[in-house]
């Protein structure tokens, strides 16, 4: 299994979708790019090639193409991430360490970070999947490169004026197949070499000195089911047998009269949907869900899997 193909894949079901709407941005020149934004959902194409030259396409050589919660639209990433038995750095290991945010980086030309050098307070884990790979620059936690306040959680901490203390960085030059880790509070800042992308990681955890942890570590027990996988909810919603669905935690999904939330994610629902939720619990609709079931109640459970409320067990 190729982390390539499976992001790749990923990337091309997000973009495609008529089901959900990723969570992405589209880089021009250094700037976010509305109309890149559009033009990329309106022209991307599956099985349209190599991401890099799919976005250069479309959006010309200087974009960068950011999309979060990537392995959410592809389960064969999360396949790869326990596949993958290569040690962490002992800086970001842990017992404790949780991955909160899978994304992907996407540049159709060389270029630095769009949004400047900054600070994440999350373990940044980068693993280059394809391309003419990118050289990371990070300064000593604490460290002063151009910005007003190193403890800022926003706009103070960033600095457009980093190349003045570039001096002061180590540069780490990754390719396909490789892995720079940041930690947690340590500035830093990308150069894309090239047209390439990659899969990134943020997780938090244990801070110290122990014995490093393998990457699988990251998505062991994780049930990153694809749950905005337009396939998969075409077949929830049409299937003669459909897949089997679970309630990923009950207690944690909360429903208005326009949607269902959960841990931040929002799906709208119509009146008529909202009334059957009034009316029974959301473990009663999963429960009521199979071949014979109505098309709210399928609709209901497709939404429920888009934001991650139920999931398709992924042992299947």
């Amino acid at each position: 299994m190729s982390l390539t193909n499976e992001l790749t894949a990923a990337i091309d079901r997000a973009l495609t979708s008529r089901k959900a709407e990723p969570r992405y941005r589209v880089f021009k020149d250094g700037n976010l790019n509305y109309r890149a934004c559009a033009d990329v959902a309106m022209k991307w194409r599956q099985h349209g090639g190599r991401p890099q030259d799919q976005l250069r396409e479309i959006a010309g050589g200087g974009s960068v193409l950011a999309l979060n919660d990537i392995a959410a639209w592809n389960d064969g990433i999360r396949q790869c991430l326990l596949d993958d038995q290569r040690m962490l750095p002992p800086t970001v290991s842990g017992g404790d360490i949780e991955a909160t945010d899978v994304y992907a980086f996407i540049s159709a030309g060389a270029g630095w970070t769009a949004f400047g050098a900054h600070v994440d307070f999350e373990h940044s884990i980068i693993l280059d999947a394809d391309g003419a790979g990118r050289d990371v620059l990070t300064w000593p936690e604490g460290a002063q490169y151009g910005q007003r306040m190193n403890e800022a959680q926003s706009f103070f901490g960033i600095s457009f004026d980093w190349k003045k203390y570039a001096g002061e960085s180590t540069r780490n030059r990754i390719g396909p197949g490789e892995v720079a880790v940041i930690r947690s509070r340590q500035p830093h800042i990308f150069h894309a070499n090239g047209p390439g992308m990659f899969l990134g990681i943020s997780a938090e955890g244990q801070n110290g000195t122990g014995a490093g942890s393998p990457i699988s570590q990251l998505a062991a027990g994780k049930a990153w089911a694809p749950k905005h996988d337009s396939a998969l909810v075409e077949e929830i919603m049409t299937a003669p047998i459909p897949p089997p669905i679970s309630i990923s935690r009950e207690s944690g999904i909360r429903h208005s009269s326009t949607g269902i939330h959960f841990h931040g994610n929002f799906v709208a629902i119509s009146s008529h949907e909202h009334k059957i939720i009034e009316s029974q619990t959301i473990g009663g609709i999963i429960a009521s869900y199979g071949p014979g079931s109505s098309p709210a109640i399928r609709a209901l459970t497709a939404k429920l899997v888009m934001i991650g409320a139920a999931i398709v067990p992924t042992s299947l």
